[in-house]
């Protein structure tokens, strides 16, 4: 395998593990829903109702739950940690990316290879006893 072809590799690995963060992260984005006062079918109605709009439509979400919201500190740390929660795959895609044009950070990515899988591993796990103490 060529440089180059590992490093476009590299770039498809780091979007799948992107793509993979959603469904590990999405008991977070439940209990936000919760801590917002909505449902899941209310959520995806205004998140509709704001891209018809075209606008904004994070920051209109956000505020939207904030208006609904019971306990407003909760909503915004629940929301922070929902999006911080997503950053290392889309972080360690962005060095993929770069590593296409430079070997600078191979070690670095080498690193988040293993990482990056390992951190989806314990979300999901963590999703899956949450779900299973709700129950």
């Amino acid at each position: 395998m060529t440089a180059r072809q590992k490093a476009v590799f590299t770039v498809m690995y780091f979007i799948i593990m992107a793509i993979l963060t959603f469904p590990c992260t999405h008991f977070i984005l439940e209990k936000l829903y919760v801590a917002g006062g909505t449902t899941l079918e209310e959520a995806k109605r205004k998140a509709r109702e704001l891209n018809a709009q075209h606008q904004n439509t994070q920051m209109y979400f956000k505020s939207w739950l904030l208006q609904n919201a019971p306990d407003k500190s909760k909503v915004e740390n629940l929301y922070r940690l929902y999006s911080l929660s997503r950053l290392p795959a889309a972080f360690f895609c962005m060095f993929a990316i770069m590593g296409l044009f430079t070997h600078i950070f191979d070690t670095f990515l080498h690193i988040g290879m293993i990482l990056v899988p390992i951190y989806l591993l314990v979300l999901a796990i963590v999703g899956k006893v949450q779900k299973n103490k709700e129950e």
